[in-house]
């Protein structure tokens, strides 16, 4: 049965032996079907597109694994720490048919044009393809955030780069995969072994200390006390003119702080909490005062810019925040916008920035969105927007064009989401001025605070 399924494999890539077949990597079938309509008529086969001479095929996710054998099968202290002098990888069982079509392509295909997503695990999935698979030649690579649209892909295909310019990218992946087994291996078994029989214990570099985050958190919850306070409010008037100030209770001195006012700390609202005990003998002792002196006048001349652009996880956190979206549901929309839509750029990103050579990309978004009254800011910005050191492979999430009229309303959310961050960032930054009073009361002083 072995040998039948390799002749029928060898026959299936037959047609394109003797030719010049340009062999092109995507991640995930959609992607494929997009690059492979952009190039030209597309006919579709089990596993890839025929483009003429171009064969587009795709990854299903992570193709391949680490070959967990190199761990010895006996849990126990005597066989850990496991450091393999090699690592080797092992094909997924659920994708092994789509592994051996990308196989078979590569055996025959005269140039490789890698085109998995732009960013580190891309990376990975394509290299550690064309090395299982025996492909040694440099391959080309496809590299974009912006929507794969037919014109992109056109365009993108004239501006190829080579592969070799992310061989570092590739090797910082790959140490980061290596790392993790090391680490789940060698901390799951120890884990396991300590717990004598009470199960097996799963350790792993980014899940363990988020765990302990989430179990900090619950047990700070779980303990939580709350401790009912009080603030004390005057409202001093001259003519007709009002305003309001709040008791400072830094300036009483700690022989007069009640017992049970809250702790200080870096919230700012705290120098104004007292026990309602201690706020009710303040009242009663202002009762009798009738006056107070403005003391102090500070202003202050400010600045505030706007926010950042959107990485996907402070996508993830507004998104929580203003419209209830989980921290699962919101990539998932933000890769539909992506890849469905057309509408936004790759969303999976930490940059909260562009790079300085995508200013014209900045110019003719904004004119798409009808804004392009801002274009001409996208010069002046500087690196408050485009700054490349605080990029790693990817900028951040931005529109791309407008949203299509067919799109689900959380869909709409998450790209106003995106839209009003990009647009904000090329307004005219705030300014406003700052003011703080003082106004002392009997012996104590009540702060207000304006802003114009």
């Amino acid at each position: 049965m072995r040998a039948r399924a390799n002749m029928v494999l060898l026959s299936t890539f037959s047609d394109h032996k003797g030719t010049s077949m340009r062999l092109i990597l995507a991640e995930k079938p959609s992607v494929a079907a997009d690059i492979a309509k952009a190039l030209g008529s597309a006919q579709g086969r089990e596993g890839y597109f025929q483009v003429g001479q171009d064969v587009v095929t795709y990854a299903v996710g992570h193709l391949l694994s680490i070959d967990d054998s190199a761990a010895p099968p006996k849990w126990s202290l005597d066989t850990i720490p496991i450091f393999p002098d090699r690592f080797s990888y092992t094909v997924n069982k659920m994708t092994s048919k789509q592994f051996k079509v990308v196989k078979g392509l590569l055996k025959t295909a005269a140039e490789v044009v890698v085109a998995t997503d732009a960013g580190r695990e891309g990376e990975l999935i394509a290299r550690l393809i064309l090395a299982q698979s025996g492909y040694r030649r440099p391959p080309k690579r496809l590299w974009t955030s912006k929507a794969l649209t037919p014109q992109v892909v056109q365009d993108e295909f004239k501006k190829l780069k080579p592969g070799s310019a992310f061989d570092s990218l590739y090797q910082s992946v790959l140490a980061r995969q290596h790392s993790d087994w090391l680490v789940g291996i060698n901390l799951t078994r120890l884990v396991t072994i300590k717990g004598n029989g009470t199960g097996v214990w799963s350790v792993g570099r980014v899940q363990s200390p988020t765990l302990k985050l989430i179990v900090d958190r619950d047990i700070e919850r779980e303990h939580f006390k709350p401790q009912p306070y009080a603030v004390v409010k005057a409202v001093f008037a001259k003519g007709a003119e009002q305003y309001e100030g709040l008791l400072v209770t830094k300036q009483i001195l700690p022989t007069q702080k009640a017992e049970g006012a809250q702790p200080e700390s870096k919230d700012d609202d705290t120098k104004f909490r007292l026990s309602r005990a201690d706020g009710a003998r303040i009242v009663q002792e202002l009762m009798k005062e009738q006056n107070g002196t403005v003391t102090s006048v500070s202003k202050e001349k400010r600045r505030e810019f706007p926010p950042l652009f959107h990485s996907l996880t402070s996508l993830q956190r507004e998104a929580n925040a203003v419209y209830g979206l989980s921290a699962a549901d919101t990539p998932t929309i933000a890769q539909s916008l992506y890849e469905k839509h057309k509408a936004t750029s790759y969303p999976r990103t930490d940059a909260q920035h562009m790079s300085a050579s995508n200013h014209q990309l900045a110019i003719d978004v904004l004119n798409k969105l009808g804004k392009g009254a801002l274009a001409s800011k996208v010069q002046s910005v500087g690196k408050r927007v485009f700054d490349d050191t605080k990029l790693t492979d990817h900028h951040a999430v931005i529109p791309l064009a407008p949203l299509p009229a067919g799109a689900t309303d959380k869909e709409r959310k998450v790209y106003n989401l995106i839209y009003r961050k990009f647009v904000g960032a090329f307004m005219d930054p705030r300014d406003y001025e700052a003011t703080t009073v003082i106004t002392t009361c009997g012996r104590y002083d009540f702060q207000s605070k304006g802003k114009r």
